[in-house]
C-alpha cells in the first residue's frame, strides 16, 4: 500500500511503501510534548520504504535521556509539523507521526509504551502489547 503523510498545512509530505512494522503510542513526556496530546501515535516502516519527501523541511536533533538515544526529528518549516523521525535505537527503521496519515489511517497501534505514564482515561485495543520501553523491532 502506498501512504503519504502530510502536515497540518499541506506544504510537506513524505511517501512511503508497505505496511507499517509497528504502531505504537507511546506515553512518554516527550511523545505528548512533541504532539500536544495525551500521547503520541507512531508508525515505523523500514527505512526503504520511504519513497519520496516534498516540501520544506528542518531537523530537530536531541538525546532522548530517558531512553538513552538520540533522535532527529523533521518537521515542515511552514506549520512546524513533525511529520517523521530516525533515532539510534531503531536505526533500520522510520517513525512517522500517525496523525500525518490521516487520509489513509492506521490499523489500531500493536504495541503501547511508557505505559506507566499513560492517562487514566486513555483506553487501549484489547491486544496492545503493553511495555515501558519502545519497541526495538528487528528486522531479518
Amino acid at each position: 500500500m502506498n501512504r503519504v503523510a502530510r502536515c497540518a498545512c499541506g506544504s510537506s509530505s513524505v511517501a512511503l511503501v508497505g505496511e507499517p512494522k509497528v504502531s505504537c503510542i507511546c506515553h512518554c513526556t516527550n511523545c505528548k510534548r512533541r504532539t500536544g496530546g495525551a500521547f503520541g501515535l507512531s508508525a515505523y516502516f523500514l527505512n526503504a520504504d520511504l519513497s519520496e519527501l516534498s516540501g520544506e523541511l528542518s531537523v530537530y536533533s536531541f538525546r532522548h535521556t530517558e531512553e538513552q538515544y538520540d533522535e532527529d526529528r523533521y518537521f515542515c518549516k511552514q506549520c512546524g509539523t513533525t511529520l517523521y523521525w530516525r533515532s539510534t535505537n531503531r536505526p533500520h527503521l522510520v517513525g512517522v507521526a500517525g496523525g500525518c496519515l490521516a487520509e489513509e489511517g492506521l490499523a489500531p497501534a500493536t504495541a503501547s509504551c511508557s505505559t506507566s505514564k499513560k492517562l487514566v482515561w486513555v483506553k487501549l485495543p484489547d491486544d496492545c502489547k503493553i511495555m515501558e520501553r519502545p519497541p526495538r523491532t528487528t528486522v531479518a
